[in-house]
């Protein structure tokens, strides 16, 4: 039972890395509510924290290649994160095609999001 889990973990990641578009849902699925949480605390702004949210988890997948595994996922996606909120004015590349679907899909689930989050 014990490698289980970092087993399950490599098989998904490897999923991102061949642009499984529901592997990457998956992971914003189970993640996005605490990486927003984190870059509201760092920015107190909802909306910037909800556009680098959306950032963090593209910039994750464009660059999954380069996850190296030596801290777990989670962290990674933080760390992430966290350097989306101290460069938040970043001009960022236009994503490649097979992003597309995943950025247009995305981006009205976070516009969604911040607005159940505003009240």
């Amino acid at each position: 039972m014990c490698d289980e889990r970092p087993r399950a973990e490599a098989e998904f990641i490897e999923r991102l890395r061949r642009g499984d578009a529901d592997a990457f849902e998956e992971l914003v699925t189970e993640r996005s509510g605490e990486i927003y949480g984190l870059l509201f605390r760092l920015t107190e702004n909802n909306e910037e924290a909800r556009d680098l949210t959306q950032e963090t988890f593209l910039r994750a997948f464009q660059s999954i290649d380069r996850f190296r595994g030596e801290a777990d996922l989670r962290t990674w996606i933080y760390r992430i994160a966290i350097n989306q909120a101290r460069n938040p004015v970043a001009v960022v590349a236009a994503p490649p095609a097979r992003f597309d679907r995943i950025a247009r899909c995305y981006a009205g689930r976070f516009a969604s999001d911040a607005t159940r989050n505003i009240g």
